[in-house]
């Protein structure tokens, strides 16, 4: 369910077009509803000061689910979010997304 970047799994994700997202203190994450919706978004966690891989299992682990993914870098410290589009009953737009995790705040 969760996993933990390794320096390899890593430079595969540079091929990627990730969109911009912000993650809160309390673990709320906003992704960039100005712009399409993406299968993958950035995040910097470096301000959430996390101490370990256990730690951040425990955290990530509570706010993803079947329609996202995250993968944590400790190292980099950022973190990856994976937006699961083909797991919903149709094609959902940039601003269903965003209300999406805005719900998940909190949890």
């Amino acid at each position: 369910m969760f996993a933990i970047c390794s320096p390899l799994g890593i430079f595969a994700q540079d091929e990627i077009d990730y969109g911009a997202a912000s993650i809160s203190p309390e673990y709320c994450v906003l992704i960039d509803a100005d712009s399409p919706v993406k299968n993958f978004y950035i995040i910097d966690i470096d301000h959430l000061h996390i101490a370990d891989e256990i730690e951040a299992v425990d955290k990530f682990g509570h706010i993803e689910n079947n329609l996202i993914s995250y993968t944590v870098d400790l190292v980099e410290h950022k973190a990856y979010l994976e937006l699961h589009l083909d797991r919903t009953s149709e094609p959902k737009d940039i601003l269903w997304w965003s209300a999406y995790l805005n719900s998940l705040c909190g949890l």
